[in-house]
């Protein structure tokens, strides 16, 4: 059985809070039977598939696939990934100011002084590159440890007098 506008807006509506109550209030049920309405749905069979389906696109969304690590540690390696960071210019002007009442001309300098934060954008930082080169060449297998054993042993075979000569 296939699910009505109702029930499919209430899977939708759903994601938003998890909230039973409101979303069945959202998708069109009674405020009185809202909660009965929400919980009843949850249980449908249906409407947990299309929460499932709902869910695993979200999840698909929000976490990063591993070619998406990858192209962003490279990205960063090849400093092509910019940092922002916020500064605070400060600027000081001196001015002369006439301070004299009545036509008369007093004049007194006097400081005024601006700030501004401006955000400035630079190239990663080097321990940023190296820490993803780092981790690239362990993806790629750049740094396999090679061990050499020497070994001077005598070898043995089990049963080895029905062996073939």
């Amino acid at each position: 059985m296939a699910l009505n506008d109702k029930q499919r807006m209430f899977a939708l509506e759903w994601m938003v809070d998890m909230n039973a109550t409101q979303a069945a209030i959202r998708s069109g049920y009674s405020k009185k039977t809202a909660y009965s309405q929400g919980q009843r749905l949850l249980k449908h069979v249906e409407v947990q598939a299309l929460i499932e389906e709902l869910m695993a696109k979200k999840e698909a969304e929000l976490i990063m696939e591993s070619d998406e690590v990858l192209k962003r540690l490279t990205r960063i390696a090849r400093r092509q990934e910019n940092e922002n960071s916020v500064v605070v210019v400060k600027e000081r002007k001196d001015e002369w100011v006439n301070v004299g009442g009545d036509g008369a001309s007093s004049w007194k300098k006097q400081s005024i002084e601006t700030e501004e934060a401006m955000v400035v954008e630079y190239p990663a930082k080097l321990s940023d590159v190296n820490k993803s080169l780092e981790l690239l060449g362990k993806v790629h297998g750049v740094f396999k440890e090679r061990q050499v054993i020497d070994m001077n042993q005598m070898v043995v075979f089990a049963n080895e007098d029905e062996l073939e000569d």
